[in-house]
């Protein structure tokens, strides 16, 4: 069995016109997408005979030009009826009503399936209204040489309509099959470049999803005829044009979805592969302004006797025909032309599930993601959301380019969870997909100069097994830079066995900045991993506040105001008997909410306290808002205490422990505003009557905000 040369070629030239498909006497040929999604040969080699057809037919590695008289360059109006419904002039309809008229077949490119373009026939003018129009996708061959050989045999006129390469392969066809081809009238295409069905479908799914019904390009509005307008209908809607430089141009025009094929292109020159060359007559008005009436101008050029006889036959259908100089033919109008420098950038961004218009916009400008940031983006805790919200804020603030990076698929915790947010506030272009292991994340080293851990409990050494530990970052190549800011270990302590310990030893090390949240974090790294760490803030604290108005703006109004929310982790007896006291001591109504991991059954079987149950972390962040006083036995319900300026009180965390708490309240001087339930010792009446001073609290930690800000912009932003 030797290797076919239509194999070696296939990831460089070929063009996947499936002439070698089309060819083949046993089938051993079929197509399959690259990773790009542009049609290559596949060889069933248990049914290959070796017969070596394939490599004969194939356009590439044979020459075949057909062009048998000097060129002839003519510029062409069908009437206006024919030229509003066209891309161009209208030549095609003309070309192909005369075929038809004959009693002909004619082929050309179908919208197919799923916004797939496909080559069939069409043997009426109503069939006929399927082929018409620029489709800007690479169209399925299929087997229709095959039915163009058929129809040759018995007699019959056949038109065939498609890119220089299909032509070239459909001639190289018909001449290996010597079939009688004084019937077959070949028409090559003027073209750019040609991108994939996969890319186009891309485009289509993450501006659309699946409301779109019909997708058509070049819509001529007004008589605007413009390249970039398309026309979308959505389900239930009427059709919308579409007239703003879309991304899809911005990336063809820019040869961004260019295939290595179209770029060593040899179909695109003087000398054609078809009877008749056609193209929009682009730049014509610079020679004659008469020619641009805004419905559209045909190229034409003559290459056979054939293409002439066609031209002599319709001639009397055009409303304008006229032969020009063929340098007229606008430069750099077809193929042969270099990739964007910057569309491998695009295909990774595309790969890593980035939506399209930002790959687009990204690719561009030849920019990754500055800041790829690492958090379990999805967590039944109030706290987390928000802390992953404020930081995503900051660095956005910053105007630096974030991708958020949840957990594998291959997780404990599933990524999959439903988002707590009512409105997601993350921008799903600024979203990385889903991965099933920290394996297939090393793609993310491709599209990501940073990689940043964020707050909360993500060294939690109980925590971050249940999310596969990917945020040890282990799957980062070592020439991106990792840096962890405001990080906690949820304790005083890091418990692990040995092996892992060291296993945590080796990644964090490998890390470029390390900060963490809490003083006893600073000491863990230095006494146990022997890491130098900075003490900074939790990153609500960074995070401008008009971006928390801007949550709770819709809730303001749904939940009542001056009550005192008490925001209970874990609850139980003795805080319900505070709780209880503090509402008789202070006369104010309580509020009381728990944890959203808490179902309402594990909290009645807790206490017998009246619980709401909060679905949305805006809903939350209202509550803090709208409330009088807050009581929690959280960090963070702490923190929006802090920043919402609201008197508080924390009460002791058997279960979490005070570590994180007393750090902040060390902080600001008020240590005496941590309760220990458990111990009958407390004064409700002094801690309500004590005033807290905010203008000082406000100062202290605007000075730390300060430190925790140059941390960032040193050590993240530049």
């Amino acid at each position: 069995m030797f290797t076919k040369k239509i194999e070696l070629i296939k990831n460089v030239t070929c063009t996947g016109c499936m002439a070698c498909l089309n060819v083949c006497p046993v089938g051993a040929i079929f197509m399959q997408e690259d990773e790009r999604g542009f049609y290559k040969p596949k060889i069933n080699l248990s049914k290959c005979i070796d017969c070596g057809l394939c490599d004969k037919t194939c356009p590439i590695l044979n020459e075949n030009n057909l062009n048998n008289i000097s060129p002839e360059l003519y510029a062409l109006w069908a009437n206006d009826k024919i030229r509003l419904s066209s891309s161009s002039g209208g030549a095609f309809t003309l070309f192909a009503e005369e075929i038809i008229n004959r009693g002909g077949v004619v082929f050309g490119a179908a919208w197919g399936d799923n916004f797939s373009v496909v080559h069939q026939k069409a043997e009426n003018l109503q069939e006929l209204e399927l082929l018409k129009k620029s489709k800007y996708v690479q169209s399925f061959i299929g087997t229709t040489f095959k039915q163009v050989e058929t129809y040759l045999l018995q007699n019959r006129w056949v038109l065939f309509v498609g890119t220089g390469c299909q032509i070239g392969g459909l001639r190289s066809f018909i001449r290996n099959k010597n079939i009688d081809d004084s019937k077959l009238l070949l028409i090559d295409l003027w073209c750019f470049n040609i991108p994939s069905s996969k890319t186009l479908k891309k485009y289509i799914n993450d501006n659309w999803g699946n409301t779109l019904e019909s997708f058509s390009f070049r819509t001529k509005k007004n008589n605007n005829y413009v390249s970039h307008y398309f026309t979308i209908k959505q389900k239930g809607m009427n059709p919308v044009v579409i007239e703003h430089f879309s991304y899809w141009f911005k990336a063809y025009f820019s040869l961004m979805y260019e295939c290595d094929a179209c770029t060593k292109c040899k179909f695109q020159k003087q000398e054609r592969f078809g009877d008749i060359s056609l193209g929009d007559f682009w730049g014509i008005e610079n020679h004659d302004k008469s020619w641009n009436d805004g419905k559209g101008t045909s190229m034409v050029q003559i290459n056979t006797q054939k293409g002439k006889e066609f031209l002599s036959a319709i001639s009397n259908e055009c409303a304008r025909l006229e032969k020009v100089p063929l340098d007229w033919v606008r430069e750099g109008q077809g193929n042969g032309k270099k990739q964007n420098p910057n569309q491998q950038l695009f295909y990774d961004l595309i790969d890593q599930g980035i939506l399209f218009n930002k790959a687009v916009e990204l690719a561009l400008a030849g920019k990754k993601f500055d800041i790829g940031f690492c958090c379990v983006q999805v967590y039944n805790n109030f706290g987390s959301g928000i802390t992953n919200y404020a930081l995503y804020k900051t660095l956005k603030d910053y105007n630096k380019e974030v991708l958020i990076i949840t957990q594998p698929k291959s997780s404990t915790i599933s990524p999959l969870n439903k988002t707590y947010f009512k409105n997601n506030p993350f921008a799903r272009e600024d979203c990385a997909k889903f991965y099933n292991n920290k394996e297939e994340m090393k793609e993310l080293n491709k599209i990501c100069k940073t990689f940043l851990i964020g707050s909360d409990q993500m060294f939690n050494s109980y925590l971050y097994p249940f999310i596969d530990g990917f945020i040890k970052l282990d799957w980062v190549n070592d020439s991106n830079k990792k840096v962890c800011y405001a990080t906690s270990l949820g304790a005083d302590k890091f418990e692990s066995n040995p092996k892992e310990t060291e296993n945590f030893k080796k990644c964090i090390r490998r890390f470029d900045y390390v900060s963490v949240r809490e003083e006893s974090g600073v000491e863990i790294m230095k006494n146990k991993f022997q890491i130098i760490a900075d003490c900074v803030m939790d990153p609500v604290f960074l995070c401008d506040k008009k971006h928390y108005l801007s949550l709770i703006e819709p809730f303001e109004n749904s939940f009542e105001k001056g009550k005192c929310f008490c925001y209970i982790l874990d609850p139980d007896l003795e805080k319900e008997t505070f709780l209880n006291k503090f509402k008789s001591k202070s006369n104010i109504n309580l509020f009381v909410v728990s944890d959203l991991a808490n179902s309402p059954e594990l909290v009645k079987s807790k206490w017998s306290m009246q619980t709401e149950y909060l679905s949305y972390i805006e809903e939350w962040l209202t509550c803090v808002y709208n409330s009088s006083f807050v009581i929690a036995d959280s960090f963070h319900g702490l923190c929006f205490a802090l920043i919402f300026n609201k008197p508080f009180i924390v009460l002791h965390s058997k279960r979490r422990g005070d570590e994180r708490v007393l750090n902040l309240l060390k902080l600001i001087g008020y240590e005496n505003r941590l309760i220990d339930v458990y111990k009958d010792n407390y004064n409700i009446q002094k801690i309500i009557s004590t005033k807290i001073d905010f203008d000082k609290i406000n100062s202290i930690i605007n000075n730390s905000i300060l430190h925790s800000r140059v941390w960032i912009e040193t050590n993240i932003i530049n």
